[in-house]
């Protein structure tokens, strides 16, 4: 697959980016923790981090040693870089993300980003070279399939451990702020919505790739890994990663209707297991899953014939939340507050009076609302015309009825529509950054130099 040494490490070390550094969760340890230096000079200890600075520090170790071997290669003449169009509006994104963080005034965040978050400068520079190394050196199918392969057997792993979880069980020492969670999994990912969010990222591909399949083999493979995700999706209870999925189930039945008439037995036999796991998690959690779903309903008809207090409350508070982060928009249009910055900006008082809390919301609970916030309105339309040409070129090559141009692009839509509601966070940005070079390399690339008998998206 690779006859270039440097290329080679590129490709391997990328793989280990998306596919282990997921899995990272070590065992929490009192005696442990790190300085970080308050706006006033002064130093807070923090309690140990043993979920997410772990990944991003490996995440920050690893960028730097692919781009360095990249630059290796390009020296070399062991691969050419190809210049997409997304990567114009992505060009002017990073460029504003810098200027945001020049002229921020939480200069003591936004370069690491806020603790237990760390989602600033460094993190979208890692996301970035994420994308652009899988878009540049994942130059063809065979590459593209290993990678997504990979990607496939970490996320069963995490759903393995995920499941141990639901029953009871967890063999890593939690922090405080876990130790009593029960009911909803969150595996190596840190928060049940983060799993939520990093699962359909994986179950659409497996589930549209099981539709699109042919041969017997991978019919049982993927319908093996869709029923797996698909629990693991259940057992988190996250209503933003189910919301996408339903409407994903509607749209990818209309784009492959023809499939779908095919061979409906398949179809059914996949359904019917589908909906036996979800009655068996439904009982086993003392029916939470159907109180969970039945709470959409009513989010719903609170939003439209509740009083004020009751519709600010929807969502899990997300509409309190998005109400007072609107106006947030206008403080700094040009180059918001910093990235990660949020905290510092929201009306914590009213929240906390609103809600009797003390809690502290650090993020908008919506990815776009957060980017214009914190990093500028100019950062969020250039965030924007960069998801809409990919998008749109996605559109353009659904006629080939490829599953795995499709699968890719549907996990897009599916991660797109569920953060409205949820956040980006380094333990699933990665992976999502990633399915983002592969949607570009394969819309823009392998699908238009492979002739239309091999657009099958078999694996093997």
């Amino acid at each position: 697959m690779f006859e270039n040494k440097f290329l080679k490490i590129t490709f391997v070390l990328l793989i280990i980016s998306v596919t282990i550094i997921p899995l990272i969760y070590l065992p929490y340890n009192i005696e442990k923790g790190m300085l970080f230096q308050e706006e006033d000079g002064v130093y807070r200890l923090l309690r140990h981090d043993n979920i997410y600075r772990p990944k991003i520090d490996l995440l920050l170790v690893l960028v730097v040693i692919m781009l360095f071997t990249y630059l290796l290669a390009l020296r070399k003449k062991e691969i050419s870089w190809k210049s997409y169009t997304p990567y114009y509006p992505l060009l002017f994104f990073a460029l504003f993300l810098v200027i945001s963080s020049i002229f921020s005034d939480y200069s003591h965040i936004v370069l690491q980003g806020r603790p237990f978050r760390w989602e600033g400068l460094l993190a979208y520079t890692v996301y970035m070279s994420i994308l652009l190394l899988a878009s540049q050196i994942i130059n063809s199918k065979s590459k593209l399939l290993w990678s997504l392969r990979s990607l496939f057997i970490s996320g069963v792993i995490i759903s393995i451990y995920g499941f141990i979880q639901y029953l009871g069980y967890d063999f890593i020492n939690r922090d405080p702020l876990r130790a009593g969670w029960s009911g909803r999994i969150f595996s190596t990912l840190g928060n049940p919505n983060f799993a939520g969010s990093y699962i359909i990222l994986l179950l659409i591909p497996a589930l549209i790739l099981y539709i699109g399949a042919r041969k017997k083999k991978n019919n049982y493979l993927y319908g093996i890994l869709t029923t797996i995700f698909y629990s693991f999706m259940i057992m988190t209870y996250t209503r933003t990663a189910w919301t996408a999925f339903i409407f994903i189930i509607f749209l990818g039945a209309w784009l492959m209707r023809k499939r779908i008439k095919e061979d409906i037995f398949k179809i059914a036999v996949l359904a019917v297991v589908l909906i036996i796991i979800t009655g068996v998690i439904d009982w086993h959690g003392n029916m939470y899953f159907r109180n969970r779903l039945f709470s959409l309903y009513q989010d719903s008809s609170t939003l439209m014939r509740g009083t004020e207090e009751e519709y600010l409350k929807t969502g899990s508070n997300r509409t309190f939340i998005f109400l007072h982060t609107l106006p947030l928009l206008g403080e700094d249009p040009l180059w918001g507050s910093g990235l990660d910055t949020f905290a510092e900006v929201f009306p914590q008082e009213k929240y906390q009076e609103h809600n009797n809390t003390r809690k502290v919301v650090d993020k908008a609970h919506n990815e776009y609302l957060q980017l214009g916030v914190t990093a500028g309105l100019p950062a969020l339309l250039s965030y924007l015309l960069f998801l809409f040409l990919i998008m749109k070129k996605g559109i353009s090559n659904l006629y080939k009825k490829d599953p795995l141009q499709l699968g890719l692009f549907l996990a897009l839509v599916a991660y797109l529509i569920q953060a409205f509601g949820n956040i980006s966070v380094v333990s699933v940005a990665p992976v999502f950054w990633f399915i983002l070079g592969l949607n570009i390399v394969y819309n823009f690339k392998i699908i238009s130099e492979q002739p239309a008998a091999e657009s099958s998206g078999e694996m093997g």
